[in-house]
């Protein structure tokens, strides 16, 4: 074998390393060049693989170093749970403006990551046009959720309400309500502490704490 072969051999991968944060866990001039390159070049697929491990906050802050024209392309690479989570951390005008670039149905689909006092708040800045095309293209419980929300004034308890909650009904036993939560997965509410106990036309009947939950036996009724 030969010295080349061996040098090819033995040669590293040739891997592009980026580093997004510094140790300070700000971003990097570096990071934030390579996020315009691609956009300049229209490399969605670069920006992606960019991108799609940053934190919310991070995406956030990189929106504040990029020109407008820059914002509107990578706006469309994010993938949409990121883009869900990247608008409520967004200064408002800066909001706005990607807001203006989002495909309506793109939009929708990364609202229904949102728990729905997120996604009226997201809503709620959007243009009348808009807005009517960004729900109608929602299924019809998000969309119930987000109209309930808006429907009360702003910076009042309605509005800043969280809709989704976790039910069980009263012929369920403490093994069969647990097993439904960890089958919701991404379903689950990002934060609850209460499952409401339900009558079989779903009306409230009580309510048992989550940690009474897990402390009860699993054949007991879940009940108050």
């Amino acid at each position: 074998m030969s010295t080349t072969d061996t040098a090819l051999l033995s040669a590293e991968p040739d891997v592009e390393e980026h580093v997004a944060l510094d140790e300070d866990y700000v971003l990097t001039p570096g990071f934030v060049e390579k996020v315009v390159d691609a956009a300049d070049d229209g490399d969605g697929m670069r920006l992606r693989s960019l991108l799609e491990d940053l934190h919310p906050a991070d995406v956030a802050d990189l929106m504040g170093f990029l020109t407008a024209e820059h914002r509107a392309v990578v706006v469309l690479w994010l993938p949409p749970e990121l883009l869900a989570e990247t608008l409520p951390e967004l200064d408002d005008g800066i909001r706005e403006e990607v807001l203006e670039r989002v495909p309506h149905g793109t939009l929708a689909e990364a609202l229904q990551e949102l728990d729905s006092d997120d996604a009226a708040a997201v809503v709620e800045d959007l243009e009348d046009d808009q807005r009517e095309r960004v729900l109608a293209a929602m299924p019809e419980v998000d969309r119930a959720a987000i109209e309930s929300s808006l429907g009360y004034a702003e910076d009042s308890a309605g509005r800043l309400m969280q809709r989704e909650v976790m039910a069980a009904p009263q012929f369920w036993n403490v093994g069969d309500t647990i097993d439904h939560i960890r089958r919701q997965g991404d379903d689950l509410p990002e934060l609850f502490f209460d499952i409401y106990v339900v009558d079989p036309v779903n009306r409230p009947v009580g309510g048992v704490a989550v940690s009474s939950l897990l402390r009860a036996p699993g054949p007991r009724p879940c009940r108050t």
